[in-house]
């Protein structure tokens, strides 16, 4: 299980999710941040309190890293809990999204 929260920024929007980015919730957490691509110029992620993620959760990432370059925007990463930066390694992902530290 999952929870998203969104919060509207002067340029952007702040998304936090928390709990699992699995094969049981990639899907929907795609579905909910698809969305906000069409309308947003810029999307910053706290991945700090997802409490478990497989190789759906990195699926996830890639694909919507792929569908913001189309959309020009930008996804930047504000924070990532130990499971979530682990499999950033252990996939070579790290550099694919950009860093923020608000």
């Amino acid at each position: 299980m999952y929870k998203l929260e969104s919060k509207k920024l002067k340029k952007g929007h702040r998304i936090v999710i928390k709990g699992e980015m699995s094969i049981y919730s990639a899907k929907s957490i795609y579905q909910e941040l698809k969305g906000l691509l069409s309308f947003e110029d810029r999307l910053l992620l706290d991945l700090n309190n997802v409490t478990e993620f497989d190789s759906a959760g990195i699926q996830l990432m890639l694909l919507l890293q792929r569908e913001s370059e189309k959309c020009n925007v930008s996804i930047e990463i504000e924070k990532k809990s130990i499971v979530v930066d682990d499999l950033f390694k252990l996939f070579n992902i790290e550099k694919k999204f950009r860093e923020n530290s608000q």
